[in-house]
């Protein structure tokens, strides 16, 4: 999907915004998804923190990674980003490295609790029988992820 890398061709924060409120106004609504592979991290501070300071009501589902922090969520969350899909799929460190995912288990958890603090929504999966992970990891994904949020 991405080739060697994940290079970014990122709208500029104004042009975004241009276009939303276009799209917001030509057809009345205030929610959108952004298809894309990741979030480019430049709008934490150039995009969201303009859609928090103009107090507009729209609301925003995006794609990150797994490793953003207490700050960077609440930066999402005051930007309008209600619902995320974080790529998690796995709740193992061992596993997470075997993936190359730059991320470990306590990070995929602390993204979670975050979330959840903020009551931002998170869709995400669990990869399992991943080439080099072992059974005892297997069994141990409901163990970790139940007591995470026993509501849900």
């Amino acid at each position: 999907m991405n080739g060697y890398g994940l290079a970014f061709r990122a709208k500029t924060p104004k042009r975004v915004f241009d276009e939303l409120s276009a799209l917001a106004r030509k057809h009345r609504i205030s929610y959108f998804e952004a298809v894309d592979n990741i979030l480019d991290l430049k709008y934490l501070k150039d995009f969201f923190t303009t859609i928090a300071d103009m107090r507009t009501d729209y609301q925003f589902f995006y794609e990150v990674k797994a490793n953003l922090t207490h700050e960077q969520i609440r930066t999402l969350y005051r930007g309008g980003v209600r619902s995320i899909q974080p790529g998690i799929e796995s709740l193992s460190s061992h596993v997470l490295q075997l993936m190359r995912k730059g991320c470990t288990m306590l990070q995929n958890v602390r993204l979670l609790k975050w979330c959840r603090y903020y009551n931002v929504s998170v869709g995400w999966n669990l990869i399992w029988g991943f080439p080099g992970e072992t059974l005892t990891e297997d069994g141990r994904y409901l163990s970790l992820a139940i007591p995470v949020y026993p509501n849900w």
